[in-house]
């Protein structure tokens, strides 16, 4: 495992719990309650597919813990000794990472849970505490799972795990089936092949009356963006966007704008990068970022550009309707170090194929925690990159991958379209992301991406490094 370090540092420092994401105060794991915190959270993460244990944050402000801080943090959290928890008490040995990063001054220990999961992990030896009471049973399943007011906790499986547990189970079994046909179907003709998938093509292929929806979604949200820039009376820099737009089709669960939703909403998100698209504010110090309802949906704008490395300029909404829209100045325009070029100058090519990935993944993981039945359910998407005119294409976040330069935009606006099943597996996500991104690095002169380099991309994406 490799964990981009400014990924972990971003959930750090955003402090928030979700179904990935577990949050613990500072505890001694030589103790019997100790050591079952570290087992029942390996696990838990474990069959959520993987995740991460941050220790030493406040559960409930997400601020450091500054009490009970261990002399020696390596040590006390040293990873030989999670692992020894883990072989001891978990039916599988997975390998898991340990990464200490700083904030204000304190020293945070996450520990990194891999995921691809094939069968669930459960507890294979008992742990008791001093007085006889039982911490960790023997043949437990332990899960990430969400309580009747939609928040997250690590708990024994419920009847209304199963589901999404076997989903993940089935989804990675199924990534493995397909890398298996896919070396198959490369050595057939391509007249043979057009044979096989015209057949689906019209599962991918939006239509007219979708567009205008997802389309209308996507101009209120940045309507509502402006009014707010204008009513706080914050500057926008010279840059361009990135924006999102999603509509759920199917039968729409009976859901309304209250905290369970947006308690529910923020559980599901997989946070797949360290400042995620509808990342949850509601622990972030600036009151102005909190999440807030107006007119029957949840929005919050976050707008700050003097934090370095996290400057941010957000807006999103979220409907229980099923309508989600996200807009995000483009990272290429905001100068936090040196390695960042001007803005309005680059286009890194890989950051775009994050972003559409990710809100491909989020909306799949929106939509089945929503209650979504997957066989019946598509979700419409809008993707939108504004101020590209004069833009070089480059590769300046991921200096190893090479793109050509001299490749420039003309066009200064690009929107593309698609609609994807519910059922989706997570390996089949980078299908999507090849045909949005194709119209967008097009518009540099023609560019064209290898399909496998997506896929690269987006596999280190799912897999949170």
């Amino acid at each position: 495992m490799d964990f981009d370090q400014e990924y972990l540092r971003g959930l750090v420092f955003n402090g928030s719990e979700n179904l990935s994401i577990e949050i613990k105060s500072w505890f001694d794991p030589d103790t019997p309650y100790g050591i079952a915190k570290v087992a029942k959270a390996m696990m838990a993460l474990r069959n959520n597919d993987g995740g991460f244990l941050i220790i030493g944050l406040n559960n409930e402000s997400g601020a450091p813990d500054t009490e009970n801080i261990p002399q020696n943090i390596h040590e006390t959290f040293h990873p030989d000794k999670i692992q020894s928890i883990i072989g001891k008490y978990g039916s599988e040995n997975f390998e898991i990472q340990v990464e200490y990063i700083e904030r204000d001054g304190y020293l945070i220990p996450v520990i990194c849970v891999p995921g691809n999961i094939k069968t669930p992990v459960v507890s294979k030896s008992e742990l008791r505490a001093d007085d006889g009471r039982i911490l960790v049973g023997v043949n437990k399943l332990y899960v990430r799972s969400l309580s009747s007011n939609n928040t997250v906790s690590t708990t024994e499986i419920q009847y209304r795990d199963w589901e999404r547990l076997l989903s993940i189970c089935f989804d990675n079994r199924e990534a493995d089936i397909g890398r298996f046909i896919r070396r198959h179907l490369s050595s057939m003709s391509p007249e043979t092949l057009n044979t096989i998938l015209s057949s689906f093509s019209e599962n991918i292929t939006p239509k007219k009356s979708k567009d205008e929806v997802v389309l209308e979604n996507a101009n209120e949200g940045l309507g509502r963006f402006k009014h707010l820039i204008k009513e706080k009376k914050y500057t926008l820099p010279d840059a361009g966007f990135f924006e999102v737009s999603f509509v759920i089709n199917g039968n729409v669960p009976t859901l309304s704008a209250n905290r369970e939703f947006l308690n529910l909403i923020s559980a599901n998100n997989p946070s797949l990068t360290g400042w995620p698209l509808w990342v949850d504010s509601r622990s972030f110090q600036n009151q102005d970022s909190h999440p807030f309802v107006n007119d029957g949906a949840w929005e919050a704008i976050l707008f700050d550009l003097n934090i370095g490395w996290s400057s941010h300029i957000d807006y999103w909404f979220i409907k229980p309707s099923g309508a989600f829209y996200h807009i995000r100045v483009l990272e290429d325009d905001l100068k936090t170090h040196d390695r960042k070029p001007d803005p309005l100058v680059a286009l890194d090519f890989g950051l775009p194929i994050w972003r559409v990935g990710e809100a491909i993944a989020i909306a799949l993981s929106f939509s089945k925690g929503m209650g979504y039945e997957e066989g019946s359910t598509s979700i419409d998407f809008m993707f939108r990159w504004t101020r590209l005119r004069n833009r070089a294409l480059t590769s300046w976040a991921q200096p190893a991958r090479y793109v050509s330069p001299g490749r420039k935009a003309y066009q200064d606006e690009v929107i593309s379209y698609i609609s994807v099943p519910l059922e989706t597996p997570s390996s089949a996500i980078f299908e999507f992301v090849y045909k949005i991104t194709s119209s967008l690095y097009e518009v540099f002169d023609g560019f064209q991406l290898s399909k496998s380099v997506v896929e690269e991309i987006i596999n280190e994406m799912l897999k949170r490094r």
